[in-house]
């Protein structure tokens, strides 16, 4: 049975998230630590007509002896090995998929400077390939592959490792549609229909902000810009005008916050594993669009490094809605990594806003962007914020206010 729901997820991955067809060139991230699952990936998107596949492998525990012992001066260095793989990329128009499979303790003890030193020159080696992801110019996919490191986090009670992945594995699958039915694909875009029509009410609604309320203190009101769109269930390159599905899973609709006008207080409800390093129990507290403070239980340098990567660092660049009541929510399981915690719980995304959820960004300058209240960052975090008491009220255009949430759940 699992060898069958393995090969549907692939499957999924290959025609949902990368829509792989004849001619196509992909490039894909993955740690050594999933190298047995990097092979029939690799062997899918061939069998699907791609004529180029790269893999750039890594190596958390490589990783971290580097951040330990490397000296100071090359986290201040450009990669110059990087940048040309980027420049091909683009050039051929690459689809990425990234196989995520992380450790969340695999950054313990790391100098948080270090880890953003690293970040910030890696930005500055992928910039423009970055903007063309964050602007559906190409397409990419995420999706996870469980290790015995991270399943061991997410099960903690289970002694024996290789039944702790087992269980991930289930989680994976389900949390992906994989088991509502014999075809993968099939049941995602029965799925997707649902986030299509609350798409199509909330982008009705021509909100102008929203009101989050919650007993673990939030208490924030988010403007949202003129113009703004709601998305959610999949993107389309507007290159190819090819779909693609850059998250599976996927519960979330999205759009993008006003970055000049965001007040009040809001509590993290989920850990936030961001570079390997948790950060967990934070809160933000922000006046006119920008975090003035912010304090962490856990991870508190490593939350205010992440802050400082530049002015769009403090400023809020997505605002995503995700029931109580989604499928990975009420499994009860704490995954530790943003694909599927985000997919659990209502999110905000700290850093850059995508250009899909306001048509008017289309060709603007930076100025330009940010007069328009879209966001503009090296970064892109998200950090959930759902609970099952949270509230959610819209102001529309016209003065109404009406229930968006209730009882952390859609109200519609």
């Amino acid at each position: 049975m699992f060898e069958k729901n393995l090969e549907q997820y692939i499957e999924l991955i290959v025609k949902r998230g990368l829509n792989i067809e004849k001619g196509d060139r992909v490039h894909i991230y993955a740690d050594v630590s999933i190298h047995e699952y990097v092979k029939p990936v690799v062997a899918r998107i061939y069998a699907a007509g791609a004529v180029e596949v790269e893999v750039i492998y890594s190596d958390e525990v490589i990783t971290r002896q580097k951040y330990l012992h490397d000296e100071e001066a090359l986290f201040d260095t450009i990669s110059e090995v990087e940048q040309a793989r980027y420049k091909k990329w683009e050039k051929s128009c690459s689809k990425r998929l990234s196989m995520v499979s992380p450790n969340p303790k695999a950054m313990d003890g790391v100098s948080s400077e270090r880890i953003m030193k690293n970040a910030r020159m890696a930005y500055l080696s992928m910039k423009d390939y970055k903007a063309k992801m964050m602007g559906d110019k190409m397409s990419w996919s995420i999706a996870a592959f469980p290790t015995k490191e991270w399943a061991k986090v997410v099960f903690p009670e289970v002694d024996d490792a290789n039944k702790a992945v087992d269980l991930l594995w289930d989680a994976i699958f389900s949390g992906t549609h994989v088991l509502d039915g014999p075809d993968a694909c099939a049941n995602w875009d029965k799925h997707v229909q649902t986030l299509y029509a609350r798409l199509d009410i909330l982008n009705a609604f021509d909100l102008t902000s929203l009101h989050y309320t919650n007993s673990l203190g939030t208490d924030l009101v988010v403007g949202l810009p003129a113009g703004h769109r709601w998305k959610g269930g999949g993107s389309t390159n507007i290159i190819t005008d090819k779909s693609f599905a850059p998250n599976i899973p996927t519960e979330e609709v999205y759009t993008l916050g006003d970055a000049n006008s965001v007040d009040g207080i809001v509590y993290s409800s989920k850990p936030l594993l961001f570079s390997g390093q948790i950060i967990d129990g934070f809160k933000l507290e922000l006046k006119n669009g920008v975090v003035v403070d912010a304090t962490a239980e856990k991870g508190d340098a490593m939350l205010k490094e992440l802050l400082s990567t530049d002015d769009g660092a403090k400023r809020f660049g997505e605002v995503a809605l995700v029931p109580y009541a989604s499928p990975i929510s009420l499994s009860g399981i704490l995954f530790s990594m943003t694909l599927f915690d985000e997919n659990a719980s209502c999110h905000f995304a700290l850093g850059n806003a995508y250009e899909n959820t306001l048509p008017a960004s289309a060709g603007k300058s930076g100025e330009e962007l940010k007069e328009l209240g879209f966001n503009v960052s090296q970064i892109h975090v998200d950090f959930m914020i759902g609970t099952p008491d949270l509230q959610i009220m819209g102001k529309r255009k016209n003065g109404e206010i009406i229930a968006i949430f209730k009882e952390g759940n859609f109200a519609f």
